[in-house]
């Protein structure tokens, strides 16, 4: 009877335990300071990725259940060595099927964009698969011819396919015994001879902070983020962290506290008078020409309507947006009057009175258009504010 009360007592406890959890998750976060992100790097100057040889067509594999990424899927962190290998046939991990270099895996004749996969005749089987020379990627089955004991003698590599598979000959124009295929081979992945490790490389996104430490100044946006092996990311002259940008946690061993948002270290004065509008305070940052950031600091400090553009602070609001419309059109229609008088003005200079007369219609229209636009702006605010209601006060 204790026994059974202890079970029923240690079941509730635990339910309850699972139901608080539920509630009241409790957040475990990880230091915000180790933000690298790892991937697999194959020098060039040795080898590739599996993925590279993807993308240049070597992976020939023929089996519908078996997708062209098997290979880099199974294998991110291997190299292939250069000048080894031509194509790649099959994957029986650890073991690769593969041709080697100047090979390709060998096609159908009767379907040319189709692989071959393995080919049995009578009781033969070849075991790995049939490779043909690059330049003669066509395997031609002859079936009509005596296999014997070599199941390969039946075998041809041609230019280009048949009108069928089973046809004696290569197709006419090209030599009639084509050239004869190899075998596959098979490889495990560890052979050094053909594939070799990556090296783990380490890159820092451009959304966070690439540092000299967490009291360290912040590395400029030319500095190299990507691809950096541990040797440069610990290099005493040079060390690096790379710090997750977090617009509620402080820098993990920052003193005094200062934040990574998006990229840009802020101060915690900084961080406290800009707490709703971090990424506006980021963006005039960003601005290397000081008289520049300092206008946009200007323009967004406590105004959350505005924005600052290259047509300078503009305020969203319907109010404001309306005025500041009105003011770049009446500054547009301004600069043409200024430059029609101008244009008015050259024209008086000559003696010719077909010019001189035209300057002055130019100068009337100019006369005439303000005294439209200022008569416009008249009935406008009669109109749009105590008729209509729908301009703002100060327009």
């Amino acid at each position: 009877m204790r026994k059974i009360t202890l079970i029923v007592f240690m079941i509730s406890f635990l339910s309850i335990g699972i139901l608080i959890a539920i509630i009241f998750p409790i957040q475990i976060r990880a230091g915000n300071i180790d933000g690298w992100i790892k991937s697999s790097y194959c020098d060039p100057a040795k080898g590739f990725s599996f993925k590279a040889a993807r993308e240049l067509g070597m992976m020939m594999i023929p089996y519908s259940n078996k997708p062209a990424t098997v290979l880099e899927d199974k294998y991110p962190d291997k190299c292939v060595l250069n000048d080894t290998v031509g194509a790649f046939h099959d994957l029986s991990a650890p073991m690769v099927v593969m041709c080697e270099a100047g090979y390709g895996v060998g096609r159908r004749s009767s379907a040319p964009n189709t692989y071959t996969e393995y080919y049995s005749v009578g009781q033969i089987r070849t075991t790995l698969g049939i490779c043909c020379p690059i330049g003669y990627p066509i395997s031609n089955d002859k079936k009509n011819l005596s296999i014997q004991d070599n199941p390969w003698s039946r075998y041809r590599c041609c230019k280009t396919p048949n009108n069928e598979e089973g046809d004696k000959d290569c197709p006419t124009g090209e030599d009639p015994k084509g050239v004869p295929p190899v075998e596959a081979v098979l490889k495990n992945i560890n052979d050094s001879n053909y594939f070799f490790t990556a090296e783990d490389h380490y890159s820092c996104p451009m959304e966070d902070c690439l540092m000299q430490g967490v009291n360290g100044s912040l590395y400029p946006a030319s500095e190299k983020r990507d691809e950096l092996s541990r040797d440069q990311i610990d290099d005493p002259a040079k060390p690096k962290i790379c710090v997750v940008s977090d617009d509620t946690n402080p820098i993990d061993g920052s003193n005094p506290f200062r934040y990574c948002i998006q990229g840009e270290v802020l101060s915690i004065t900084e961080y406290a008078d800009w707490s709703e509008q971090l990424t506006e305070f980021v963006a005039c940052k960003g601005f290397t020409n000081q008289t520049e950031k300092t206008a946009c600091l200007a323009c967004l400090k406590g105004h959350l309507s505005r924005v600052y553009s290259s047509l300078g602070c503009i305020d969203t609001e319907m109010n404001a947006l309306i005025i500041r419309i009105f003011q770049i059109g009446i500054g547009i229609v301004g600069a043409i009057g200024v430059f029609r008088i101008m244009q008015a003005a050259i024209l008086r200079q000559s003696a010719d009175p077909a010019k001189i007369q035209e300057s002055w219609d130019i100068i009337t229209s100019v006369i005439i258009g303000l005294v439209v636009l200022l008569g416009s702006i008249i009935i406008l605010r009669v109109i749009g504010i105590n008729v209509l209601g729908i301009l703002p006060l100060d327009f």
